[in-house]
Formats: structure tokens, sequence, C-alpha cells
């Protein structure tokens, strides 16, 4: 059995599991599939000039948002051959993912990547409630991320085999984003679409006031309140936005961005 994940919290949750001892191998496509065109996917150096083209503005944010997503790139884009090596070789494949945009997106590229490969592949779908095990409480959780590795084997009662209709499905879903290729996509209606870079923009809007605020203060406030399923880079990226534009004031700076204290203008 070869496991795929979309984040390395949860590929290092899945390597803690005692599911670990059954997989012949975790793949984690780390890949920020939601951010950045996506349409060179198959070319890293395409890849990573497309990100540095959007993150890399001149400011300390912004390099600080590219390193990272330049650094999954490096380490995780060769998952993706290595992934149809072993479905070629005849491995069965299972996919978790839950409702973030870079989830069912990453779920939406592996059915692409697997299309034509194997029919021996199975999903692992959060459902929008889970309940703990020690109390039988019921909480909600959206993505894979948030399950501690305690957890992971009582999923496997959401495990589904997927159908060749349901790959080609998910692989058409894939190349409808390609073909689009919009620097982001974020979930409508449940489902990831190409939206305009300004689309998590009200968010931070809403939780910026007159009143100065720490910047990781604000992104954590956004992360809490809306759940957007986005990172904490994207947000910092469309801060900068914000100052540029001006509807967003430095009160007080500093060396860390994440550090400086930012209110409405």
């Amino acid at each position: 059995m070869v496991e795929v994940v979309f984040g390395a919290s949860e590929a290092a949750s899945l390597k803690m599991s005692r599911l670990r001892n059954r997989a012949d191998e975790i793949i984690c496509l780390d890949l920020g599939l939601d951010v950045g065109e996506i349409r060179n996917l198959d070319n890293e150096s395409k890849r990573s000039n497309a990100l540095e083209t959007l993150f890399r503005d001149g400011t300390k944010a912004g390099e600080r948002v590219w390193k990272e997503y330049k650094e999954r790139v490096n380490r995780y884009s060769v998952m993706s051959e290595r992934l149809r090596t072993l479905a070629a070789e005849g491995k069965t494949i299972r996919i978790w993912y839950g409702k973030a945009p870079y989830e069912v997106c990453g779920y939406y590229y592996t059915c692409h990547l697997l299309n034509d490969l194997t029919d021996q592949i199975s999903a692992v779908k959060l459902p929008d409630v889970l309940f703990r095990q020690d109390t039988n409480m019921p909480y909600e959780v959206s993505t894979m991320g948030e399950i501690v590795h305690e957890e992971f084997p009582s999923l496997l009662a959401y495990e589904k085999p997927l159908n060749e209709w349901e790959i080609e499905i998910g692989a058409m879903h894939w190349e409808r984003l390609m073909k689009e290729n919009a620097v982001l996509r974020a979930s409508v209606n449940g489902k990831p679409m190409s939206v305009q870079e300004s689309f998590y923009d009200f968010m931070i809007e809403n939780t910026l006031s007159e009143k100065p605020q720490k910047e990781a203060e604000v992104i954590g406030n956004v992360l809490g309140e809306y759940e957007p399923g986005i990172g904490d880079g994207w947000l910092a990226h469309r801060i900068e936005a914000g100052i540029r534009k001006g509807t967003v004031r430095i009160a007080k700076d500093d060396r860390n961005p994440f550090e400086r204290w930012i209110c409405k203008k």
C-alpha cells in the first residue's frame, strides 16, 4: 500500500501512526497546488519561476514566502514521478484528503497522474464531523493536517475504492484548473475554483481595525475565524499587497514581518 498525502504535517503524523508498518511508502505531494500557476507543474524550474514571479516582490515578507514555496517545490516535486513509478509496478494507492483547497487540488492532481496507470486506488476523505476517541464528543476538522497520529487508523472507516469514472472525473477537474492556470484556487461551493488573487482579502480587511495588531495575530485570527484552508504565507503576501495599495498601514515596523504592528489605514 502506498499512502498519498498533501502536507508535511499529515505525512509526519501518518509516519507516527500504527499504519506506518503496513505502508510500502508514504508519498507527500506538499506542492501547494492551490497557489501559483500549475500549467508547467511537470517542469520544476518553470513552477519555481512562476512562484518567484508571484511572491518575490522585493519585500522581506515576499522573500520569506518565496523561500518557503521554493523549498517545498525542490523537496517534493520528485514525488510525482515516484508515485507514477509505484503505480506502474502495481502498488495499491490510498489517497488521504480533507476539504481544504490544497488537498482537493492534490486529489485531482493525483487522479490526473494515475489516470492511465492503475485502477487500484482508494481514498479516505475527511467527513465534516469526527468523534473523539476518549470522550465520543463531536468535533470539526477541515484538513488532514489537523489529525493527530493516533486517530489515523480510525479514519480507515471512511475509505472507499475509486472506480475508473471517479478517477477520470478527478483528472478532468485537474485539467480544467490547469487550463485556467489562475494564480489562486479557492473552495467555492465545496469545490476548488480558479479565483482572483484578492479572493481572501475581505477576511484580512474584516479582521483589521484602527487599533494596531501584530501581523502574526491578524493572520492567526483570519485562520481561526474563517478557516479558509489557505496557508499563512498567502495571507502575508496579501497583507503586503494591502500595504502597497494603501488599505493597510504599518504602525510599527520590525525586521520580522510577522512581528510588525499593522492596522487599517
